[in-house]
């Protein structure tokens, strides 16, 4: 009987650990691992040439804060933004490499020498906007420090003036994106909380036909 009670302990032993161990997590990935992933991923989204954001942006300061929603459609060098409030989209942005122009939704032209500089004249804020295309995309500048949260995705990058916090990563095509990604230098604070990735989106022909969504 004693002898038939051990191995009955032990066989129940044996079960807990078996559920114990499918009940639990994968281990880290190990950061070379996590480097050759970065790589690849690199490698893929080099074959993305035209893009799409849906989601939220909110801009902080010491002094304000400010949210819109936002659809930026980008087309090689072709920026194309919309942002909107309440339903309502109050400004338009196009740019490419010889000007920019917003347009407001009572029908003012904003112009500028580039997007950059556009975003200054209208909001006052300094915003490097093609790092922030980078890191929107979680792919570094050579300056840039970086390191990986345990499932081997890019959670934090940073320079000598900006650090960049992503998160909540998912699959958009076969590629691992954020949806959320924080933006922070000094007193300026940028958020984008992302509904959606379309990648290589044909251009909308006329203003009519962008789509709207996350607005």
């Amino acid at each position: 009987m004693k002898t038939m009670r051990i191995i009955k302990n032990i066989f129940a032993l044996s079960a807990i650990l078996l559920l114990l161990s499918s009940c639990a997590g994968k281990p880290p990935m190990s950061e070379s691992d996590a480097v050759l992933n970065m790589q690849q991923r690199n490698k893929d989204l080099l074959n993305i040439k035209n893009w799409q954001l849906n989601g939220q942006a909110t801009i902080k300061t010491k002094d304000k804060k400010q949210s819109v929603n936002i659809v930026w459609i980008q087309n090689q060098d072709k920026l194309y933004m919309l942002l909107s409030s309440f339903g309502t989209t109050y400004l338009s942005v196009k740019s490419d490499k010889n000007n920019a122009i917003a347009t407001t939704n009572k029908g003012e032209k904003i112009k500028a020498k580039n997007a950059q500089d556009l975003v200054y004249k209208i909001t006052g804020f300094k915003i490097p906007l093609q790092k922030l295309k980078l890191w929107l995309f979680a792919l570094t500048h050579q300056n840039d420090k970086y390191s990986f949260n345990e499932a081997g995705d890019i959670d934090k990058i940073s320079n000598n003036k900006y650090q960049a916090e992503l998160s909540d990563w998912t699959q958009v095509d076969n590629i691992p994106m954020p949806m959320f990604v924080r933006l922070k230098s000094g007193d300026l604070s940028i958020v984008f909380d992302i509904d959606e990735w379309i990648f290589n989106k044909p251009k909308p022909k006329t203003k009519k036909r962008i789509p709207l969504m996350g607005i």
